[in-house]
């Protein structure tokens, strides 16, 4: 009787050599003949038989040789899924194809063609047994993680001031304690996140603290000694007491209730910058209206009113600009470009993510261990967070494109709520030197404004009031 071979492995880097060979030694044994052999490198839990090449080539060398017998290694090379396994195997019953398993020992007909009542049962059984084996794979997983957790190991180095001792518990790095404890303190006099940093980074060269890090590290429970893992809360060696945690949310809740209260908008807010690299604070009073280095670097103050009227000059400069048909070619070029980087990108997670479902079915097959299975799906799962970081500055970029290509503002509003809302996604950075201002539109060129200030502030004024008249 003629008989096709069907081999399949999750993974390219696999060889489908020895299911082959044990096949056709299976098919001597049973005087088989083996006409043709068919083998696909697929993952048999995550793809559907539609896309796999070599099984649709097979059934339809079937239908055209008139094969009676199909011989597969083990149940799980035809599909992981259970449901699907059992319809197939229906299907190859009705019309008179005998599924032989090599591993199970199973013929899904008898001699005579009839149905394999014993087979039947024993492949739901198998199914039903395999696709619970790789549900329950990740809530294993998890449930591993989260014993390690509960015998104080299976820590991550990623949480400032702890690091892992030799049995993967977290240990206190004093040092950096002493930093974790500032930082509580000095939020409960009531300090705010951009302060803070530029207290921090005074004595510094590389200016590494930034908000985004000290507003992560006062909102995390770790720090009074509970680690949050799956909505639970695990006891952790503490660097704080929760008195003083729940000290510090409460001023920064008072913060912002203050803060929301701000009678003068800040059109500049998170974007304006000193050369040190401390934020520039608005200061709006009776003879000071102002932007000032919160660090108090030495750098002088600018003249509030005269640095967001340069600024609106500039994005209607722009503006005008972005009119003109080689000012929008271009832009549409970058667009164009952007739009194939973004593309490159989202190719490259899909791999990665492929490289990562492969070495799942590997360790489902037996094929890699438990400790060669972690160790790749945790550089899979860095390069998944790579990759995706520069999707989002990617799809930022493009976005930025559409707003200026499809851009409608000619005039930017004197009414400062309403200015702010036309700079979003436009104005990149505003950067304060002593003697000048880089100001950056997104998709246009840096512009260089000199700063007046005094007596030279008053007679530009006046010169800019004659020009805008004339």
């Amino acid at each position: 009787m003629k008989a096709i071979i069907y081999a399949r492995v999750s993974t390219n880097d696999q060889d489908t050599t020895r299911q082959i060979n044990d096949l056709k030694r299976y098919a001597t044994v049973n005087n088989l003949n083996v006409v043709e052999v068919f083998q696909d490198k697929i993952s048999g839990f995550k793809k559907g038989f539609n896309e796999r090449d070599s099984w649709n080539d097979m059934f339809q060398y079937i239908e055209s040789n008139n094969i009676t017998n199909i011989l597969v290694s083990e149940l799980s090379r035809i599909t992981r899924r259970q449901i699907d396994l059992l319809v197939f195997v229906q299907e190859c019953s009705a019309k008179g194809i005998c599924i032989h398993t090599q591993k199970e020992s199973i013929r899904t007909l008898n001699e005579d063609g009839s149905e394999n009542s014993n087979a039947s049962m024993l492949i739901s059984i198998i199914s039903s047994m395999a696709q619970e084996e790789s549900k329950s794979l990740s809530y294993r997983i998890i449930s591993g993680r989260r014993n390690a957790i509960l015998n104080g190991r299976g820590f991550s180095t990623k949480v400032y001031a702890y690091e892992a001792d030799e049995n993967g518990k977290p240990k206190i790095i004093e040092e950096q304690a002493i930093v974790v404890k500032r930082i509580f303190n000095l939020a409960c006099d009531g300090i705010g996140a951009p302060s803070i940093v530029n207290l921090l980074n005074e004595p510094l060269q590389d200016k590494h603290w930034k908000k985004g890090r000290v507003s992560s590290i006062l909102l995390n429970t770790f720090y009074y000694g509970k680690m949050l893992y799956n909505d639970e809360y695990y006891d952790v060696p503490a660097i704080i007491t929760k008195e003083l945690y729940d000290k510090a949310q409460e001023f920064r809740k008072s913060r912002s209730r203050f803060s929301s209260k701000r009678q003068h908008t800040n059109p500049f807010s998170s974007i304006i910058h000193c050369v040190c690299g401390s934020t520039m604070n608005q200061r709006v009073v009776q003879f000071n209206n102002t932007y000032n280095c919160n660090a108090k670097c030495g750098i002088k103050g600018i003249n509030r009113p005269f640095l967001i009227e340069e600024v609106r000059v500039i994005g209607e400069a722009n503006a005008k600009l972005a009119q003109e048909d080689s000012v929008r070619t271009r832009m549409s070029d970058s667009l164009t470009i952007e739009k194939a980087n973004l593309s490159t990108l989202e190719s490259s997670l899909r791999k990665v993510r492929g490289k990562k479902d492969r070495n799942y079915e590997l360790y489902l097959d037996g094929e890699v261990t438990k400790a060669l299975y972690a160790r790749f799906n945790t550089r899979y799962e860095l390069e998944i967070d790579s990759l995706s970081n520069n999707i989002a500055q990617s799809s930022k970029s493009i976005r930025s494109l559409k707003i200026e290509l499809s851009n409608e503002i000619v005039h930017y509003s004197l009414d400062l709520d309403i200015f702010k809302k036309q700079l979003l996604n436009k104005l990149e950075y505003i950067i304060v030197h002593r003697d000048f201002v880089e100001v950056k539109f997104r998709n246009w060129f840096k512009q260089i404004v000199m700063i007046y200030r005094g007596q030279e502030l008053i007679k530009y004024n006046k010169l800019m009031s004659k020009t805008r008249k004339n």
